[in-house]
């Protein structure tokens, strides 16, 4: 019974940690990149988001997670993720790619991230020539993160 215990606080402690870990990403990668009226969320059951206020409306952001990143030609890509109450994908970024710093920029600078606007996981997206790897790496973690977005969405749309 005692080493039940001692496990699940251990256990605890773990996921007490990534979740400040994963929120201190956020929080950097909201300064790094000059948001300032911002506020970060821990939902109840571990969700990490950001709520960026401009004017009158919101947006929102997170930010892939290992767990969530599929591999590219040479390792995984981690995406920021913009989207509104109603979980509709605004944008998507490349934050971080361990692919060949040349086929990044390449997908970057075309109009593969733009396919992702209002997309909800389902239909095609077309991967960029030469740069297919880091192409379907990118869908599908932005297709990982949809039911987390939906979750998100669900609480916003609760507090209203």
């Amino acid at each position: 019974m005692k080493r039940v215990s001692l496990f699940l606080l251990v256990l605890l402690i773990c996921i007490k940690l990534f979740a400040v870990s994963e929120q201190q990403r956020l929080v950097d990668y909201l300064d790094d990149n000059n948001y300032s009226n911002y506020e970060v969320i821990v939902t109840e059951d571990s969700l990490i988001y950001a709520q960026i206020k401009k004017k009158d409306t919101a947006t929102y952001l997170v930010l892939s997670s290992d767990n969530l990143e599929v591999h590219g030609y040479e390792g995984k890509t981690k995406v920021a993720l913009f989207f509104d109450s109603l979980a509709n994908i605004l944008e998507v970024k490349i934050v971080k790619s361990r692919d060949t710093r040349s086929f990044v920029k390449r997908l970057k600078s075309s109009n593969f991230l733009e396919q992702f606007v209002n997309w909800k996981g389902k239909g095609e997206i077309v991967s960029k020539t030469g740069v297919t790897f880091t192409s379907d790496s990118v869908t599908q973690t932005v297709k990982n993160l949809i039911p987390y977005i939906n979750r998100i969405s669900k609480i916003i749309n609760q507090q209203d």
